[in-house]
């Protein structure tokens, strides 16, 4: 019996040290309506290393195991160089990778956060929007080329 409630006190730590302040895995990739805008809200105080940093645990590294309320659950819109990301969570895990790596502090110029901006654009209730700039045209041309694109 003893050792029933170690077990589960254990499991009960674990499972609270593995959770960040919103409750969930802190590069959960879905999160609820309200959790995407706080999450947003960090990331906009955030310098641009930390902010890549973010994005890439959240939105290209993460693991995005089928889930039955993703429907109910909310990411932003990611957008490099003009091309929307916008199923990310389509993405394989090779070329989030790859993406991740790519999209470094060196190759990225700026990182906007717009977390009303999709509203307008796409007539729903915000995700947020995240636009990637990056700096210079050959960078550019070299990320269009890792996403398939001329």
């Amino acid at each position: 019996m003893k050792s029933i409630k170690l077990i589960s006190a254990l499991l009960v730590f674990l499972v609270l040290i593995s959770k960040d302040a919103f409750g969930q895995s802190s590069s959960s990739f879905y999160l609820s309506q309200e959790e995407n805008q706080q999450w947003l809200a960090t990331l906009t105080l955030k310098d641009k290393d930390a902010k890549l940093g973010m994005i890439a645990d959240r939105l290209l590294l993460n693991d995005r195991e089928s889930d039955s309320l993703q429907r109910q659950c909310c990411y932003p819109l990611l957008i490099v160089e003009g091309i929307p990301l916008e199923n990310t969570n389509l993405l394989s895990d090779s070329i989030g990778v790859v993406l991740s790596n790519y999209l470094n502090k060196e190759n990225v110029k700026d990182v906007a956060v717009f977390d009303k901006a999709a509203e307008m654009i796409l007539c729903t209730p915000s995700n947020g929007i995240i636009l990637l700039t990056l700096r210079d045209k050959r960078t550019a041309k070299q990320f269009r080329r890792l996403m398939g694109l001329k």
